[in-house]
């Protein structure tokens, strides 16, 4: 008896590899695990894509709060109990297109209601971006005084109305 060494043609493994491949492209999902599964429906949902950038934004903006807040939560002014949030400006009275800024805010009483009036002042204060304001520590590791914005001493910066 002669034995015969059986030969597979030439490239016989990459036609059956590539013909897998072409096979389970179509059963990508019949073969995916349950993370996958679930990755791939969310990413078809564009509403649920842009719910979940928005909460991550949220959750990085409550890591760095102290970075992006402008005053300290814990400092209080009854002077401006009830002012309304600062005008940011963008634009000088020449009409030139500036950096942004801000005017001071000034009080008054109004005689014949008896309620304070606030007015934007004169003098003008550069909103300054990586500004050094009042200290914190990052985290609870790193003490710093480094913020997002500011401005320097002698105005106040109310973005959201309360001070």
């Amino acid at each position: 008896m002669t034995s015969t060494i059986y030969s597979p043609p030439e490239n016989t493994d990459a036609k059956l590899e590539a013909g897998l491949e072409s096979q389970d492209k179509g059963n990508e999902i019949f073969y995916a695990s349950k993370k996958r599964l679930m990755w791939l429906r969310f990413k078809q949902h564009k509403v649920a894509l842009f719910s979940a950038i928005m909460i991550i934004f949220a959750y990085i903006v409550a890591i760095f709060a102290h970075f992006v807040s402008v005053q300290d939560i814990n400092t209080f002014s009854a002077k401006y109990s009830y002012v309304a949030p600062t005008e940011i400006h963008w634009v000088d009275k020449e009409g030139n297109f500036t950096r942004p800024y801000i005017h001071n805010i000034t009080r008054k009483i109004n005689m014949d209601t008896l309620e304070y009036e606030y007015t934007a002042g004169e003098d003008v204060y550069p909103i300054k971006f990586l500004h050094r304001g009042y200290k914190y520590t990052f985290l609870g590791l790193i003490e710093t005084d480094l913020h997002l914005i500011g401005v320097d001493e002698g105005s106040d910066l109310v973005p959201n109305g309360l001070r």
